[in-house]
């Protein structure tokens, strides 16, 4: 079976009469490891809640394999495929790790594999966790949705700089061994660059440039997105 492909076609959003969003347009594919990168306020956070359903743009059309998937809810795109990680630890946190995963399915061993630092705190109310493990938590329980896509919004936050890597590592192994395309919004651009296959740089509501890990060396990218 070939690869899903996931498109964003001239999107313009934004909230109330504030436009965030000016003709956005884009495409990956199931096999593609994806960073969105930029300045807070560069509509990052906007662009993944209109693929996800969050947002209703005013323009565009957001479509998987060829279908217009805007008239879809956000349960309606999660269960075609698309799943999605808003910033910040959606959990319950008066539930156990375990409560937390039954919530989607009886049948999550998989997931704590891939996740092996919850594997033995599943009967823990998922308050006492760590940041990370509760972020893992919340991961896990999107892939228990066995997504095509996967859209994470700034899973970094809070982290500690190993568990960043650890993180990344992660989501890599999960794009080339289970085939999982990912859209992931990331504050650390030169972390983000290390790990995906490429990345877009959003101002002001528009993409700006394309970028790979090469413009890592690059002195004047350095200078003015890594601040080095």
């Amino acid at each position: 079976m070939s690869a899903a492909t996931l498109s964003i076609k001239n999107i313009y959003a934004g909230y109330d009469k504030l436009e965030i969003l000016h003709d956005i347009s884009f495409s990956f594919n199931q096999t593609d490891f994806v960073t969105l990168v930029g300045a807070n306020g560069a509509g990052k956070s906007t662009l993944l809640k209109v693929i996800s359903g969050v947002i209703v743009p005013t323009d565009g059309v957001v479509e998987l394999n060829g279908k217009n998937l805007l008239s879809l809810s956000v349960k309606e795109r999660l269960e075609n495929g698309i799943a999605y990680v808003p910033q910040g630890k959606k959990i319950f946190p008066g539930l156990s790790v375990k409560e937390n995963l039954e919530l989607v399915s009886s049948d999550f061993s998989h997931v704590l594999d891939i996740f092996p630092s919850i594997k033995t705190k599943l009967n823990i109310r998922s308050e006492f966790l760590s940041g990370g493990e509760q972020q893992m938590v919340g991961l896990a329980r999107a892939l228990l949705f066995k997504p095509k896509f996967l859209l994470l919004d700034e899973p970094s936050i809070g982290l500690s700089p190993s568990l960043v890597d650890k993180t990344f590592k992660i989501f890599k192994k999960l794009n080339e061994e289970e085939g999982t395309g990912i859209l992931v919004v990331e504050q650390n651009v030169k972390k983000a660059l290390e790990y995906v296959h490429y990345g877009y740089i959003l101002e002001l509501g528009k993409i700006k440039q394309k970028v790979t890990k090469d413009d890592l060396e690059n002195p004047d990218f350095k200078r003015v997105y890594l601040g080095i």
